[in-house]
């Protein structure tokens, strides 16, 4: 893709060295990338990448060096290079690109589509462009880390906030699990069960009522106490086999639930000791 800060570096090294096509050019293990180019013609303008075969730059970043030919066409080194017909490069100078750790991304290279014999006043001044544009290469990269690193404090930041949430609430369920068994180890009567319970979810649920069903041969029936309300009276004594929450419960085995008179009825089994 386009970078405009590097297609400005592209077009200084065509204005002051006065050469057709100039690139900031950036090589992978399978293709070289231009960020940065000026007077490249279609379709490399668009496509901003050409494969290694026709890469002059690659021996630039190869060699950390920079390389400087003057007719590519006669040069042995690269006058098999598919570059020289497709992309017109006659002449070429180029100098390496290098990041923090002085490893070489790839090159800022003038092209010249006539032999060129490249001054050394112009060699020098490719240089220092080219010196340039690697500060400004290795800014974003130090730039891009620093960002990868904040988000990587970020997000291990937020897992140890949940992690803190889930050993909270993990916590806060022993805390009430063991203050059940408790107040549940001194009941001796059904009462004192019932009791026991209402004391345990009046906080969290404020129910305004809290009974124990027990499992008489086919039939469930409420024991324990008297004030029933209606809507739990008017479906007591049950057959087993009735389709209520209450025998749900009982014969899978599972909670049960439902809604009945705009309030939330919750039903748990309760299984015999072995």
């Amino acid at each position: 893709m386009p970078d405009l800060a590097l297609d400005r570096f592209a077009r200084m090294v065509a204005k002051v060295i006065g050469v057709p096509v100039a690139l900031v050019s950036l090589v992978d293990d399978v293709r070289q990338y231009f960020p940065g180019a000026a007077g490249l013609g279609l379709p490399w303008m668009t496509t901003r990448h050409i494969p290694l075969s026709h890469s002059l730059c690659q021996r630039v970043v190869t060699s950390a060096k920079p390389l400087v030919i003057t007719d590519a066409r006669g040069d042995d080194r690269v006058c098999d290079t598919p570059a020289i017909e497709d992309l017109g490069v006659v002449g070429y100078a180029g100098m390496p690109l290098f990041d923090d750790e002085g490893n070489t991304l790839g090159s800022l290279c003038a092209i010249d589509t006539s032999p060129r014999i490249w001054s050394d006043a112009e060699l020098d001044l490719l240089a220092d462009l080219a010196a340039a544009c690697s500060a400004k290469l290795r800014l974003r990269i130090i730039a891009g880390r620093a960002q990868r690193e904040l988000e990587a404090r970020v997000a291990a930041q937020s897992a140890v906030e949940r992690l803190s949430d889930r050993l909270t609430l993990a916590f806060d369920r022993s805390q009430v699990l063991l203050s059940a068994s408790t107040t549940l180890a001194d009941t001796e009567t059904f009462d004192d069960i019932v009791a026991a319970v209402r004391n345990l979810v009046s906080r969290a649920f404020d129910p305004s009522y809290v009974g124990l069903l027990v499992r008489e041969e086919r039939r469930i029936g409420l024991i324990g106490s008297s004030d029933v309300p209606p809507a739990v009276a008017a479906w007591l004594p049950t057959s087993l086999s009735d389709r209520l929450p209450a025998a749900d419960a009982v014969r899978s085995g599972t909670p049960s639930s439902w809604v009945t008179g705009h309030r939330f009825l919750p039903v748990t089994p309760i299984w015999p000791t072995q």
